[in-house]
C-alpha cells in the first residue's frame, strides 16, 4: 500500500453560523457537531462547536499537493477567517497512513506561506504499521561471473 490519508480545515468555537461559514468557503462541511452534541457513548458530548472540511484526492497520496488544493480553496477568504479566528479555533490537520515503517514527505515552501498568509495552524499525523518494503528485485537471466 502506498502512502493514503487527508487534509482537513478544522474550525471550533461557540455559536458557531454553520450556514454562514460554509456559504462564505463555498465549501460543504465534511461533519458539523455542535455543542453538547453527543458523539457517542466512549467520545460523549462535543465541547464546542465543530465544523470539518476535508480534502481527499484520487489516487497516490501526497499530503503538500492535498493541503495546497485545501489551501488554495481558503486563500480568497483571508479576511473572513482572519475575522472569525477572533472567536474560533481554526487549523488544518493532515493525515498520513502508511504500511511501511518509514514515512516521510515535504511541505512547500508554497504551503508554509499560504499557511502563514491564513494565519491558521497546522497538525500532522502519521499512522506507520511499521512493515519493510523489499526493494530488491530478483533478475531473470543469465548470471554474470
Amino acid at each position: 500500500m502506498s502512502n493514503s490519508g487527508y487534509c482537513s480545515l478544522i474550525i471550533t468555537g461557540d455559536n458557531l453560523d454553520f450556514s454562514l461559514i460554509e456559504e462564505t468557503l463555498k465549501i460543504e462541511a465534511s461533519e458539523k457537531r455542535k455543542k453538547g452534541e453527543i458523539v457517542n457513548r466512549v467520545i460523549g458530548a462535543v465541547q464546542n462547536d465543530f465544523l470539518r472540511f476535508d480534502e481527499k484526492t484520487g489516487g497516490k497520496y501526497n499530503p503538500d499537493k492535498t493541503l495546497v488544493s485545501l489551501l488554495d480553496k481558503l486563500m480568497d477568504n483571508e479576511m473572513f477567517l482572519s475575522n472569525l479566528s477572533q472567536k474560533a479555533n481554526i487549523f488544518v490537520e493532515c493525515y498520513v497512513q502508511s504500511d511501511y515503517a518509514q514515512v516521510d514527505y515535504m511541505l512547500s515552501a508554497e504551503a508554509i506561506n499560504k499557511i502563514a498568509r491564513l494565519g491558521i495552524g497546522l497538525e500532522i499525523f502519521v499512522f506507520s504499521w511499521g512493515g519493510v518494503k523489499d526493494k530488491k528485485k530478483k533478475k531473470k537471466g543469465k548470471k554474470k561471473c
